[in-house]
């Protein structure tokens, strides 16, 4: 589990039992993914680095950008390790999990909030006015103010670097995306700029580029 700040990773056992693994030196852990051979990878922010651990808490900073933040993390067996910036929307790869870690794609955005390994691709959210969207208030005045930020894309990467669109949003941010095992996607938005901005749970098949909205939130966000 962690938590912060500043960041912290505690490990519980079946009897409920616990133990503080690790403090990094940072103030946040934005995502936390196991790797290989049982190995820990912390994206962490304030500053921006890949922490790698092992389960006696032993540490290594093993990715150290010039961002504050490295918000999106994931890794798979094909791929290894992939981050994504907090300050600059760049999908990053390390093929063991070590260092050197090589820009893969440059979005253009803010940050990638985001990543899914797929089969053949790599997805990635690419987006800009994260923040904005959920630091907004309930005044109309804070839509319309943040409708200029917000960009949000759905990024097909393959491995060579080679991109593709499947969806995207002047008025939506994507903050979070998982698939099932039949390859389809699932995206989690908030919006703004609308007359009732809503979160929305949309369903993407990339092959056949379907898009479905299944679910509206009640909330923003």
């Amino acid at each position: 589990v962690a938590a912060g700040p500043p960041a912290t990773v505690y490990k519980i056992d079946a009897r409920g039992t616990v133990t503080k693994l690790y403090t990094a030196d940072a103030q946040y852990i934005w995502r936390m993914v196991e790797g290989p051979k049982g190995l820990i990878y912390c994206a962490t922010g304030e500053p921006g680095s890949i922490v790698r651990l092992d389960s006696k808490g032993n540490s290594s900073v093993v990715f150290k950008p010039e961002q504050r933040h490295l918000r999106a993390l994931t890794y798979d067996s094909r791929y290894g390790v992939l981050v994504g910036g907090g300050e600059r929307g760049v999908l990053y790869r390390s093929p063991n999990g070590d260092a050197p870690y090589a820009a893969l794609f440059d979005s253009g955005q803010t940050e990638m909030t985001a990543i899914v390994a797929g089969d053949s691709y790599i997805y990635v959210a690419a987006v800009s006015g994260a923040q904005a969207v959920a630091q907004e208030g309930p005044d109309p005045k804070h839509q319309r103010k943040n409708e200029s930020k917000v960009r949000s894309q759905l990024v097909r990467v393959a491995i060579d670097g080679t991109t593709e669109v499947l969806a995207g949003s002047n008025d939506e941010v994507i903050f979070d995306m998982a698939s099932d095992s039949k390859g389809l996607m699932y995206v989690v938005t908030g919006a703004t700029g609308r007359e009732d901005p809503r979160g929305r749970l949309y369903t993407i098949d990339p092959k056949k580029r379907d898009i479905a909205l299944i679910y509206q939130s009640p909330s923003r966000r």
